[in-house]
């Protein structure tokens, strides 16, 4: 058994590109063959030989998991059952947040090693 347990946040994680997923995965039985893509990808992204218990994606690695978990109801939210991926469009190429402006330079910066100039 495998889950995805979705953030409450998930459209600002989106847009953030950094979306935390709960992981749950049962090993006691032999993964079904449909798993072994999501289990891959996991261990790709993981380098180890059981996901952790979180995991944080971006938009692109969401979409890689997505694309292989197919129709599986592998995504858990707000405590309903399993269910295929339920958002198709909140991963389409959204834009990176906007990024924080620069201080202006210094008027008259001194060179290394020389005083500053008096105001």
């Amino acid at each position: 058994m495998l889950r995805f347990h979705l953030p409450p946040n998930l459209s600002a994680a989106v847009v953030r590109d950094a979306v935390a997923l709960k992981v749950e995965l049962d090993l006691t039985a032999p993964p079904a063959g449909e798993l072994i893509p999501v289990l891959a990808l996991l261990q790709r992204w993981c380098g180890t030989p059981t996901p952790p218990k979180f995991i944080q994606l971006s938009r692109a690695q969401l979409r890689d998991l997505i694309a292989a978990a197919g129709s599986q109801p592998l995504f858990v939210e707000a405590n309903r059952p399993p269910a295929a991926w339920p958002y198709p469009a909140l991963l389409r190429l959204v834009p990176p947040p906007h990024p924080r402006p620069r201080p202006p330079p210094a008027a008259n910066p001194a060179a290394p090693g020389q005083p500053r100039p008096r105001a």
